[in-house]
C-alpha cells in the first residue's frame, strides 16, 4: 500500500486495487503490456509480490469499477484547463496558470536578460514631439520589456498568485504595444482612432485576441509598404523568418517542456521581428 500511494496518491483514497483477471477481460486480445493490466504495471510496479495489498482487495465488480474509474479521473484530469499538462489557450480562451517554469536558476537569469532587447528596440524609435502616437508606441515597447522583467522576477512557487497577475500584465503589455503600433499607422482616421479606443478596455481581459487584431491591421501596412519599396524585402524577409521561429519557440514551450532556454529564445526573436517591423513600418530606423 505505501508502495502504490506514492505513485498514485491523488487516486488512492482507500479504494480497492482492482482484479488482474478482470484487468486481462478489459484488455480483450491486447498483448499484456498493451492492455490495462500492462499499464497499470508499468504506473505501480509489480504489485502481485505485496500479500498485505491483497488480503484489502474488494469483490471482482468492485475492483473494475475502480480501474476504470481510475482512467476516467485520470484522464480528465489531464485534459483539464488548470492542469500542467494542459496546453496554454490561445486566441479567445481565458488565460490558465502560468506554463513557464524554467528548469534551473540559470534559464531565469537568462529569461530576465533577454527581456532587454525590447527597451533596445524602443530606444532605436526617434521620439517626435509633434506625434503623440509614435511616443506612446515608443513607451509601450518599453513597457513590454519591464512586464516581462516583472513577471520573470517572480517565482512560481513563493508567488504562485503574483505569477498568474504578472503573467496577465505581460500579455497586456504586448497587446497595449500592437494597439499603439495601430494607433501610428491608422490614428489619422477615425476608424482607426475608435478601434483603438473600444481595444483599450478589453486589453486587460482578452490580450491575446487584441494583439491578434492589431496585428493583423499591422501586417496590412506591413505588405503595402513591402509592395511599394522592394529594396526592403530583405527586411520583411527576416522579419518572417523571426516571426515563425518566436512562434515555434512559443508553441515548442508547451510541447518540450524540457527544452531549456525556449522562451529566452522567443524573447530574443520576437525582438528582432519588432524591429524590422519598424524599419519596414516607420522608415526611419
Amino acid at each position: 500500500k505505501s508502495h502504490f500511494c506514492k505513485v498514485v496518491p491523488r487516486f488512492y483514497n482507500n479504494r480497492a486495487m482492482p482484479p488482474f483477471g478482470k484487468l486481462k477481460a478489459l484488455g480483450g486480445d491486447m498483448p499484456e503490456s498493451e492492455g490495462p493490466l500492462g499499464k497499470l504495471k508499468a504506473l505501480v510496479g509489480n504489485v502481485r509480490e505485496s500479500d498485505a495489498l491483497f488480503q484489502k482487495v474488494g469483490s471482482e465488480p468492485r475492483r473494475a469499477e475502480w480501474l476504470e474509474d481510475y482512467y476516467t479521473r485520470e484522464q480528465k484530469f489531464l485534459n483539464h484547463p488548470k492542469s500542467k499538462h494542459a496546453r496554454r489557450p490561445w486566441g479567445l480562451g481565458p488565460l490558465s496558470k502560468s506554463k513557464c517554469l524554467d528548469l534551473h536558476p540559470w534559464e531565469t537569469r537568462v529569461n530576465l536578460v533577454t527581456c532587454i532587447p525590447y527597451n533596445l528596440v524602443a530606444n532605436r524609435i526617434r521620439s517626435d514631439p509633434n506625434n503623440a502616437a509614435l511616443n506612446m508606441y515608443r513607451l509601450a515597447l518599453h513597457g513590454v520589456g519591464v512586464c516581462s522583467i516583472i513577471y520573470h522576477a517572480m517565482s512560481p512557487d513563493k508567488h504562485p498568485c503574483c505569477r498568474n497577475a504578472g503573467r496577465r500584465l505581460d500579455y497586456s503589455g504586448v497587446a497595449t504595444s500592437c494597439t499603439a503600433m495601430t494607433m501610428v499607422n491608422f490614428g489619422h482616421t477615425k476608424t482607426g482612432k475608435a478601434l483603438c479606443a473600444l481595444s483599450a478596455p478589453v486589453i486587460p481581459f482578452q490580450p491575446v485576441m487584441m494583439a491578434a487584431l492589431h496585428g493583423l491591421a499591422t501586417e496590412t501596412v506591413v505588405m503595402r509598404r513591402l509592395a511599394q519599396h522592394p529594396k526592403l524585402r530583405k527586411d520583411g524577409a527576416i522579419r518572417v523568418l523571426a516571426g515563425l521561429g518566436a512562434l515555434a519557440c512559443f508553441e515548442g514551450e508547451n510541447i518540450y517542456k524540457e527544452v531549456p532556454f525556449l522562451h529566452a529564445s522567443w524573447h530574443v526573436l520576437g525582438a528582432l521581428a519588432i524591429h524590422q517591423t519598424n524599419k519596414i513600418v516607420l522608415g526611419h530606423l
